[in-house]
């Protein structure tokens, strides 16, 4: 299963995710960006800390490898790093995140045929031959010069020390000391307790609830088309969530995680062959109101508002179709400007709030900027709709190849 996994903010981020190839003995390659995927907006999302200066050293002998006790830290190409530490399938990764996306990053692919539940212990030589039972070490970092290669990886030739202890639920503990070959003499030592990343392919389970999860069918689309997932919720009064990804529909292993708004958790699984379901989830929701959705990239969405309970598990499935669809038109009275926001709309017994409007507008990228008194939305999904440009507002119900219309009234 490939994945590709970060956050979102407001603009597109790009995520190195690296596939190694054995190479002769002795040899590194470079590693190159994987698909970016389009994401959702938010707070900085930094994780890491200024980096401390590192309680050890660059060193090629494993017998002068002494751990120290106090959290990883280290360098990577030329700059001190402290990461934090996450563990995906058979990849333990060390991430310095920027904008909340890895900026330099340092992962261990370890020998994907050992079980990793119980405790274990590795040491790599670096004279060691590169073989199937030694781990591939990814190293990821921008560019010193435009052209130059973001990363690389090495079969052999570093000198590694790993202890992974037993996993409790989603942490799991650990000690490294990685030093790598080269002038720049980029190392990593110290514990860790590194967050376990359930496997896309395992269904969520009691450490996962709430949650929603579902299939996604598609009808009408090209195999390429980018299809998104997502929610926006109010799980609390004036207390906002929201969460998107964005993949090909059709990628045979391909999958996307986002954990923007930890501890919830979205993972969207493309579809393996047109014709066939993508599949989503989101897990460890806060319990509250939300707006489940999926929707073509620039085309129809289906959606449905539903009240997550604190033990709920619940099954929505969505069928996409690219040629249901209408449009809308809306007007604005004389010297009203800024952006029209269009959300689906509830039951007229649960009124969005302006807040919520907002955060769905913006995940289903239904928001314009007026221009002479007026916005144009196209290929919607007929549905009802609640439309905002600043304190105005109105419901509109779009039909199956119609245009809509509705004027904006100051009361």
């Amino acid at each position: 299963m490939r994945t590709l996994s970060g956050m979102i903010l407001a603009a597109a981020l790009l995520l190195v995710v690296g596939c190694g190839k054995s190479e002769p003995p002795g040899e590194a390659k470079t590693d190159s960006p994987a698909t970016t995927p389009l994401l959702p907006p938010g707070p900085d999302k930094d994780k890491t800390p200024t980096p401390v200066v590192p309680a050890a050293e660059w060193e090629m002998d494993l017998a002068k490898h002494a751990i120290p006790a106090a959290p990883i830290a280290g360098r990577l190409a030329g700059q001190a790093i402290a990461p934090d530490a996450r563990f995906e399938g058979d990849t333990l990764s060390f991430r310095v995140l920027k904008d909340g996306n890895p900026e330099r990053q340092l992962r261990v692919k370890l020998p994907s045929a050992k079980s990793y539940s119980d405790s274990f212990k590795l040491n790599v030589n670096q004279d060691r031959p590169a073989g199937v039972d030694i781990p591939e070490v990814m190293a990821s970092f921008p560019p010193p010069k435009p052209g130059e290669p973001e990363g690389i990886t090495y079969v052999n030739g570093y000198a590694l020390t790993l202890e992974l202890g037993k996993r409790d639920k989603d942490k799991l503990p650990g000690k490294i000391y990685l030093s790598l070959p080269g002038e720049g003499k980029d190392f990593l030592a110290g514990t860790f307790v590194a967050e376990w990343i359930r496997p896309a392919s395992e269904p969520p389970g009691p450490d996962d609830v709430p949650f929603v999860q579902g299939k996604i069918t598609a009808i009408g689309t090209a195999a390429d088309v980018q299809v998104k997932v997502g929610y926006a919720a109010e799980p609390k009064l004036n207390e906002f969530a929201l969460d998107v990804v964005v993949l090909p529909f059709v990628s045979p292993g391909l999958s996307s995680r986002s954990d923007f708004s930890k501890p919830r958790v979205t993972t969207f699984i493309a579809a393996e062959a047109a014709g066939k379901a993508a599949s989503y989830e989101h897990t460890r929701l806060a319990a509250g109101r939300y707006l489940i959705f999926a929707a073509i990239d620039r085309g129809p969405a289906v959606w449905k508002w539903i009240v997550v309970p604190a033990d709920g598990r619940l099954t929505l499935d969505f069928e996409l179709d690219a040629g249901k669809i209408g449009g809308l038109e809306v007007t604005v009275p004389e010297g009203v400007g800024g952006k029209v926001q269009v959300a689906p709309a509830d039951d007229a017994a649960n009124p969005i709030s302006p807040g919520l409007a907002t955060s769905a507008a913006f995940a289903l990228a239904l928001e314009a900027d007026v221009k002479n008194r007026g916005v144009k939305f196209e290929k919607l999904a007929p549905g009802k709709y609640e439309v905002w440009a600043g304190d105005l507002t109105a419901t509109v119900e779009v039909k199956l190849n119609e245009i809509a219309k509705v004027e904006l009234k100051k009361k």
